[in-house]
């Protein structure tokens, strides 16, 4: 399937370079002795694909799933200023810098499955297809076979550490719905305002009450609120940040 690799790996090694077989993208930690190496300035990971049941489509599910554990993997072997560096095929991403457009639904949803990592985005490139092919560069193993797959429109996601100093390219966005059993001296502004304490600085929040329900034994008021969260500086899990406005109601007289 890659008739020239031999000659590459022997080149590669000539020059002093690593080159190392069967390496599991979802447990890079474990590799950290093999390679002798601490931590990593930087991770290339070029079109991951799962590919479990040969010429079977797989659930979209199943490679959001493997690209959430490969950013897991990489931010636990990953320097302080490292990078992490990973080509889809156009249209995968489901970012506004895809060239091809489809529902965000029937994407790998990239920027979700680095959070999971802690990582954001930083940049997206043009993958580099023409000057790879000019160097002999083919794709290959479409559906675990000698077959080229679209990847001269891919690009290449850049991505780094969270931190309050860098600035996704793209701005993330959740929402989702939270009921709460409120006090009668409650406000939208008092809901709100635990929010923005959890959430800390860097997010955009609208919060808005859609529905209510007194309980007919207990007289308990119950209000659901629908929460919007915006942010490209972190993407801290929103079903977190649910649960500790949860307690933190719990704990204030807003319960009473």
């Amino acid at each position: 399937m890659y008739p020239g690799a031999s000659a590459s790996i022997e080149h590669l090694e000539s020059n002093g370079v690593q080159v190392r077989h069967d390496i599991n993208a979802t447990t890079l930690a474990a590799y950290a002795r093999v390679f002798e190496i601490d931590a990593f300035d930087r991770i290339v990971f070029n079109f991951p694909h799962f590919a479990e049941g040969g010429n079977v489509r797989n659930k979209i599910s199943k490679h959001r799933e493997l690209l959430a554990k490969f950013f897991e993997s990489s931010r636990s072997v990953l320097a302080h200023d490292g990078q992490v560096w990973l080509s889809l095929c156009a249209g995968q991403g489901g970012t506004p810098a895809d060239t091809i457009t489809r529902s965000y639904g029937d994407t790998w949803q990239v920027i979700e499955c680095a959070a999971a990592g802690q990582l954001l985005l930083l940049d997206v490139k043009p993958f580099p297809f023409s000057e790879l092919a000019a160097l002999g560069y083919g794709s290959v193993g479409y559906r675990l076979e000698e077959r080229a797959f679209h990847s001269e429109n891919g690009l290449v996601h850049v991505f780094v550490p969270e931190s309050k100093t860098v600035r996704s390219r793209f701005s993330q966005t959740w929402s989702r719905d939270v009921s709460l059993w409120l006090g009668p001296n409650f406000s939208v502004g008092a809901v709100e305002s635990i929010f923005r304490e959890i959430m800390g600085d860097g997010f955009d929040l609208k919060l808005e009450k859609r529905d209510e329900y007194q309980c007919p034994k207990s007289q308990r008021q119950s209000y659901m609120f629908h929460v919007v969260f915006t942010s490209n500086v972190q993407l801290q899990p929103v079903w977190t940040t649910m649960a500790s406005v949860k307690c933190e109601v719990v704990s204030m007289s807003l319960l009473q």
